[in-house]
């Protein structure tokens, strides 16, 4: 853990970009706009179709992995091994899963 902390603040700026980028998303709100860590939390709307135990899945189905945090909320988690390019990959998914 002590060697990555200056890495840290990259995995803060890849959440931010991640955070950017789902805010746009139809049925998905943020927990924070501006994440304060390299955590996202997203909030799936009372009308998107699909709960935080089925958008877990459909994500896996793509290998994004997420955490639920509630019955409509999951967590996206950025560290050491997420690129940018990831990030980007995350998106498109997301948007192709809720299209």
């Amino acid at each position: 853990l002590q060697n990555n902390i200056p890495l840290l603040k990259e995995d803060q700026r890849r959440a931010r970009l991640l955070a950017q980028g789902l805010k746009e998303v139809k049925g998905i709100s943020l927990m924070d706009e501006i994440p304060p860590s390299n955590m996202v939390y997203l909030n799936l709307d009372p009308e998107f179709s699909l709960d935080a135990v089925q958008m877990k899945a459909k994500l896996k189905e793509q290998g994004i992995l997420g955490g639920i945090e509630g019955e409509r909320q999951l967590r996206l988690v950025t560290h050491l091994w997420i690129t940018d390019k990831d990030i980007e990959d995350v998106i498109e998914r997301v948007k192709e899963i809720t299209a």
